[in-house]
């Protein structure tokens, strides 16, 4: 839970998001587009700390709801922060048992810790297309059914130790969540590579360079 962070602005908690890429250059945190909507930079704190980390938007984009922003390193975040791995992309997003990681909101302040929320998920097509290939390509998004709070936004969907998406927004008592398919397929357009077979780890870091 160490790479799980929460998000602040002017103040006040607005989300939770997680360690993508680390290098002694750049940070990359991954969270919803909505959660930073209206912010040009903000704070990162690590669980159990009160530094903050001075952070900006890299890349945003309201219609999956993702985003991307980037922060300095110093020393104790290289010696301890372990970016979190995402799920292979070739392989099925079967339903089953996750964990969402996340911050929920309090009265006051803001939590030192995130808390864990335990469910399960089913796959949501977006492509009725009747070719299994693209329709395993075309997924989303995820639906899952933990009782998460607000805040919660944004932070990691784990099965095992790898993220499978990214939590969103609530609807109908569902959780509609981005899946590592949405997630990559985000970073293809944000660099304009589409067609490409390029993946995540290495997109990420093409990225911190920006």
């Amino acid at each position: 839970m160490m790479s799980v962070v929460s998000l602040v602005y002017a103040s006040s908690p607005r989300g939770s998001g997680f360690i993508v890429y680390a290098s002694p250059e750049a940070f990359l945190a991954m969270t919803c587009e909505h959660v930073v909507r209206g912010c040009r930079e903000l704070q990162i704190f690590f669980p159990g700390e009160t530094k903050a980390y001075k952070a900006r938007v890299l890349r945003h984009d309201p219609t999956i709801d993702l985003a991307l922003i980037s922060f300095l390193p110093d020393g104790d975040c290289l010696q301890r922060r372990v970016p979190l791995r995402f799920a292979d992309l070739n392989a099925p997003l079967n339903c089953g048992a996750v964990r969402m990681i996340g911050y929920h909101q309090v009265p006051q302040g803001r939590l030192l810790s995130p808390g864990v929320f335990d469910g399960n998920l089913t796959v949501q097509e977006a492509d009725q297309t009747d070719d299994p290939e693209m329709k395993l390509r075309s997924i989303q998004f995820l639906n899952c059914n933990y009782a998460s709070e607000p805040g919660t936004s944004g932070g990691p969907i784990l099965k095992g130790n790898r993220v499978v998406g990214v939590n969103s927004d609530s609807f109908g008592g569902h959780k509609f969540s981005i899946s590592v398919i949405g997630v990559c397929n985000t970073l293809r357009r944000w660099l304009n590579m589409e067609n490409s077979g390029v993946g995540i780890d290495d997109m990420l870091a093409m990225l911190a360079r920006e």
